[in-house]
């Protein structure tokens, strides 16, 4: 289908989005390469935002969504908020996430994970934030999620607010937001059931960077002795006094 221009009376003609395509005038600089080509093409202006809300759905954490992320944020100075595992660094360098880079907060409640994030995505300082949220009694409410896609557009940072996959059904202020699910050892199914543009053909089969990993389970499993998550493993211990 033929895109459309409108005429202004200076004579510019601008650019108009029709939703039957995806949205492909984002401004070149606006957007950041997600490092699989194959979902770069699914994506509006061809990468991640370069600010504002992005969802990534999951069946529970440790799914992929680290080795999803980190082709496009290689070497870049984070913020995570609420990870449910223990950062463990070796793997994270394998993936070319710098541990020197890295800032981690524990909120205790989501009010405060939402305040640290809303500092933090202001003061555009930073490459990235990432939120893990916990089940629907602990995830943000709608309109903390438009404040913080407000704060990210404002400070030109992305956050990824990595969320449960029952939270598909829950209005959302985020423009783009995407389903993930373990497709095998080594893939990822993705699927972006929301952005400017139509529905998906079908959704992507990603084959990820990194050590294979096990298919998580539905409910957030616990710790396991061996951990199988390829940035990840418990703390160690204490000895009893």
């Amino acid at each position: 289908m033929s895109s459309v221009s409108l005429l202004f009376p200076a004579g510019k003609p601008v650019p108009v989005w029709r939703a039957d395509q995806i949205d492909r005038a984002v401004d070149g600089a606006a957007v950041r390469s997600s490092g699989h080509a194959a979902l770069d093409v699914e994506l509006p202006g061809g990468g991640w935002p370069a600010g504002g809300l992005i969802e990534l759905l999951l069946p529970a954490p440790g799914c992929g969504e680290l080795r999803l992320l980190a082709p496009a944020l290689a070497a870049a100075s984070l913020l995570w908020i609420a990870p449910p595992f223990t950062p463990y660094a070796p793997a994270l360098a394998e993936l070319g996430l710098t541990i020197e880079r890295l800032t981690i907060v524990t909120p205790v409640n989501a009010a405060d994970a939402a305040w640290a994030a809303e500092q933090a995505l202001r003061s555009g300082a930073l490459s990235a934030v990432l939120w893990w949220q916990g089940g629907t009694h602990t995830a943000a409410l709608p309109a903390t999620l438009r404040r913080l896609h407000l704060a990210a557009e404002e400070g030109r940072t992305p956050l990824f607010a990595l969320r449960p996959d029952a939270m598909r059904t829950q209005s959302s202020p985020a423009p783009l937001r995407l389903a993930l699910e373990p497709a095998s050892s080594q893939g990822l199914t993705v699927e972006v059931f929301k952005r400017r543009g139509p529905p998906m053909a079908a959704p992507l089969v990603l084959t990820l960077p990194g050590p294979a990993l096990r298919r998580p389970r539905r409910a957030v499993p616990p710790i396991p002795r061996e951990p199988h998550h390829a940035v990840v493993r418990p703390a160690p211990e204490r000895a009893a006094a």
